[in-house]
């Protein structure tokens, strides 16, 4: 790594500390110690870029070196962010909007996200929780500030002992964004996380139409949907009765027994669209528990689950709406001629 300036005018400082910053990110121990022996560098310059980047390589080699005293070798990420937040007084933290917490969710990286939130400049509310939506969609963390972005970071990542941990934070609300949280969460068809949600009186699953019980019928995970369910304010008709016909198409037989047992739930909704979606995609269970509810009628809009059937080649599906009571017979005579 050559550091910019001519012979005899190398200033190591030189585009924000570039160069300390590149060989902390890369473990270069004995350059980081040169670098900050020389009084022009600063640590903290570039939004914490050193401590940052250490921390994402897990370089707790390179975060000893950022002190002014000597540290035992330490092994892992939560290591090197104590370090670095004892011994350089320089480091901030909550800089880059809390990047450091954002980065810790973000690679689920449940201690240090526990060492950052004991540090009173970070903020897991920050964005609408942005930390939180970080643990319930990708596992992986940022790592300092968890309420920066809105509280994004608690929001994405599918962790819940780190969700738990944010929410144990008076300042996290998992309702924001309209209960973003248990919705994001159910799409992702994190059962646990979805309980977690549900355990927290502020958020509301029939938020957004029951969009929670709706995203959680695709899944084909009855746990989630019964727990769901569990809770008197979601409605499973909602926008026409929308969770049995993701579930009919998707071929999740579980949930649509679930659904069907529940009085609100009409599976004819919509001409019968539930039972053909299934036709075309589900398996004959699905459909024969589909028929086991006498409002559904497999004939609907001219025979087009049994069309659909057929455009499939579903020989045995087309075989079981022909004997329904219902069918179009004329489509066999049709089809026989």
């Amino acid at each position: 790594m050559a550091m910019r300036g001519s012979p005899g005018r190398v200033d190591p400082s030189a585009s924000e500390n570039e160069a300390t910053t590149e060989a902390s990110s890369h473990g270069h121990t004995k350059i980081v110690r040169l670098l900050l022996a020389h009084l022009r560098v600063e640590s903290s310059v570039n939004h914490n870029e050193c401590m940052t980047r250490a921390c994402e390589e897990g370089r707790a080699d390179v975060a000893k070196t950022t002190c002014p005293w000597s540290w035992a070798a330490a092994a892992d990420h939560v290591q090197v962010v104590q370090l670095l937040l004892k011994v350089d007084l320089r480091i901030d933290p909550s800089a880059r909007d809390n990047g450091a917490i954002k980065t810790a969710v973000r690679y689920s990286h449940f201690e240090v996200t526990q060492t950052l939130l004991a540090d009173p400049r970070v903020d897991p509310s920050a964005m609408d929780t942005y930390a939180i939506k970080m643990a319930i969609l990708t596992n992986q963390f940022e790592m300092v500030d968890p309420s920066a972005d809105d509280n994004w970071t608690a929001t994405s990542i599918s962790n819940s002992h780190t969700v738990r941990l944010l929410l144990a934070d008076s300042r996290v609300d998992p309702s924001a964004q309209d209960n973003k949280a248990i919705r994001n969460a159910s799409r992702c068809g994190n059962t646990e996380m979805v309980r977690t949600f549900l355990a927290d009186s502020r958020v509301d699953p029939s938020a957004q139409d029951s969009k929670a019980i709706r995203n959680a019928s695709r899944h084909g995970n009855s746990e989630m949907v019964r727990a769901i369910l569990a809770d008197s304010r979601v409605d499973p008709s909602a926008l026409d009765n929308d969770a049995i016909k993701n579930a009919s198409e998707c071929n999740t037989i579980e949930v649509v027994r679930l659904l069907l047992a529940h009085p609100k739930v009409d599976p004819s909704a919509e001409n019968n669209k539930a039972i053909r979606k299934a036709s075309g995609h589900s398996t004959i269970e699905t459909i024969r528990a589909l028929l086991t509810d006498s409002r559904v009628d497999p004939s609907a809009q001219d025979n087009e689950a049994i069309k659909e059937a057929a455009k499939g080649h579903r020989a045995e599906v087309e075989r079981f709406l022909f004997s329904h009571r219902l069918a179009n017979i004329s489509l066999q005579d049709n089809k026989d001629s």
